[in-house]
């Protein structure tokens, strides 16, 4: 069965972000990348820098020559560890920044969107023993999918 459009998408927003390979002094490569979230207390140590892919609301409205039109919020979602002398939010901005510009790179997510565009981030020093900062970077990618695919 052929992927959905929506699924696709999520897919190469995954492919995207997973060529993350920070330049010194961030620790911006990527450990562990994924679609499945998982929340930062069920990460191993090993797992730093962490970067999660996930498909949140979708809007649609009727386009036109049988086409939906579909608004999908995409969320990354990263997470770094403090490391030794280096202010945490010192990685985790680096790491959201390096998310964002490769997602933004092909807004047209290989001819599959219209547009990708970013909304407001927000930043996140968790409370796991203050070793654990975070981020939350949402996009909508505006795309059309024939009515009744799925």
């Amino acid at each position: 069965m052929t992927a959905s459009v929506r699924e696709s998408i999520l897919v190469d927003v995954l492919s995207a972000v997973a060529a993350i390979n920070g330049l010194a002094p961030f620790e911006t490569a990527l450990k562990k990348r994924s679609r499945d979230f998982l929340p930062p207390e069920k990460l191993n140590s090993s797992d730093y820098p962490a970067l999660f892919v996930t498909g949140g609301n979708e809007a649609k409205e009727f386009g036109v020559y049988g086409k939906m039109r579909a608004r999908l919020n995409v969320e990354l979602r990263g997470f770094v560890r403090r490391r030794t002398g280096i202010p945490l939010s010192t990685d985790v901005n680096a790491l959201m920044a390096d998310a964002e510009r490769a997602v933004i790179a092909d807004p047209t997510r290989g001819g599959l969107a219209l547009v990708t565009k970013p909304l407001d981030a927000t930043v996140d020093e968790l409370s796991i023993a203050d070793d654990i900062g975070g981020f939350l970077l949402p996009f909508e990618v505006d795309y059309f999918y024939d009515i009744g695919s799925p």
